[in-house]
């Protein structure tokens, strides 16, 4: 995701596409420019390897670009220098950021599955509708309000994508990612009482007041409406399953998955056009039902379970994205894994206060509070940074306190930056491991 500082809100409302093309035209040299201008989260890392800041170490890379080891693997390798203390692999910074630029600013699964579903409802919808008015069923009476509520939805999903990939800034510091939740909400609450609600309600008057159908058309508007849903959830379920984390999962396992995917608009998507083909067998049943028995009570009846149906899905959607809204804890066995990774490293003594939460879809926030040990710290800090000798000869130069007070106050400087340099280490070594963890927040205790 793409950390755009308030520095950058002054360009206004197409500042994002204007920041694309003048940093695509910088050359290798200019990249340190980039700090000035808060990009990403290169803006504000430290640089703990004397390469040079055209280039940058696979951690970095992973953990302040928000990439994946595989982003980078046909990316061309920079040379080290021979002096270096750095022995890994690194990479032109300039590349390494504009591959971020071209993998984050790309149309995401969930987009094309929201604009897919978006034409194949709108057609849908005018199609149940020219049915119901001809056939008289209320069944496809309630298939219709269902499409059109899928419709609106589908409309009000995709604004909720457009605005959530707006810019961090000041007064939105960890972006607008969470507007697609509260869009999935939204479209919940709509499937619940425009679809769910209203058919349920034609299904009362559709049993007080039958009524006779002309069902000679209902077939070919049956037909139109399961080929227009089955190609908008079969590339819903196409896209979802491109993230699968294992190929040889069971089918059973990749529909578990799709239903269960991260992006809220993408899973709303899949779950509206999974009712939309239930809700086609049920009006199909009771169409056929009311035809062979000469009927109208089945056909209202099916209006009724359609109105039970959408009524239980919206419950649902608006209970799931209820809890991301109030920014639910991320899994625990993720917690527990950082937790390790940080109890482990030598230069932590405990950790205390550890908070996980889901900011948006994509991205989680870790917050901890660390007691550090100031053994390690120091002990790393003169092995890396003094020379014994030297220092113990220094100080036996000394004639006067204050020589003396000036030494220990410069060291002591010296080795609060160490512990910041240490922070640097631990949330890349953090965000390497879970790069979804893009705000880790370690303060001292």
């Amino acid at each position: 995701m793409l950390i755009l500082k308030g520095a950058l809100r002054p360009l206004g409302k197409n500042s994002l596409h204007t920041c694309l093309i003048t940093l695509s035209a910088a050359n290798q040299n200019d990249y340190s420019k980039l700090k000035t201008q808060k990009l990403f989260k290169a803006a504000r890392a430290k640089n703990l390897y004397d390469y040079g800041d055209d280039k940058i170490d696979l951690e970095r890379a992973i953990a302040e670009f928000n990439l994946r080891e595989e982003d980078l693997l046909n990316l061309p390798k920079a040379p080290s220098d021979p002096k270096s203390k750095f022995n890994g692999k690194l990479y032109y910074a300039k590349d390494v950021h504009d591959r971020a630029i071209k993998r984050n600013s790309a149309t995401t699964s969930g987009d094309r599955a929201v604009f897919v579903a978006l034409c194949t409802n709108f057609i849908d919808t005018i199609s149940k509708f020219i049915g119901a008015y001809f056939t008289g069923s209320l069944s496809l009476f309630s298939e219709f309000c269902h499409s059109l509520c899928d419709t609106f939805n589908t409309i009000v999903l995709y604004l909720g994508n457009y605005y959530s990939k707006r810019e961090a800034d000041i007064e939105y510091p960890y972006g607008t990612g969470n507007v697609r939740y509260l869009s999935a909400l939204c479209s919940g609450g709509l499937m619940f009482c425009g679809g769910g609600l209203y058919s349920i309600y034609s299904c009362y008057t559709g049993i007080v007041n039958p009524s006779s159908l002309e069902l000679s058309y209902a077939p070919i508007f049956l037909i139109i409406s399961c080929v227009l849903q089955g190609i908008s959830a079969a590339n819903a379920y196409r896209e979802a399953f491109k993230h699968l984390p294992n190929e040889k999962m069971s089918l059973v396992q990749k529909v578990k998955f799709a239903f269960s995917i991260n992006d809220p608009t993408h899973r709303l998507v899949i779950v509206e056009d999974s009712a939309a083909l239930v809700g086609f067998g049920i009006a199909l049943s009771a169409l056929s039902a009311s035809y062979y028995f000469q009927t109208s009570i089945f056909d209202a009846a099916g209006s009724g379970l359609i109105g039970v149906l959408l009524c239980f899905v919206g419950i649902n959607v608006i209970r799931v994205n209820v809890q991301q809204l109030l920014m639910k804890s991320v899994p625990q066995e993720k917690v527990e894994s950082a937790k390790q990774i940080l109890l482990a490293d030598p230069s932590v003594r405990a950790i205390y206060d550890v908070k996980a939460t889901r900011i948006s879809a994509e991205h989680d926030r870790f917050k901890a509070e660390i007691d550090w040990n100031g053994r390690e710290i120091t002990k790393l800090y003169l092995k890396e940074n003094c020379n014994l000798e030297e220092m113990f000869n220094e100080v036996k130069k000394m004639e006067k306190l204050e020589q003396f007070e000036e030494f220990m106050l410069h060291h002591g400087d010296q080795i609060v930056e160490r512990i910041g340099d240490e922070v640097n280490r631990l949330e890349k070594k953090l965000q390497t491991k879970h790069p979804e963890l893009t705000h880790v927040d370690l303060e001292s205790n």
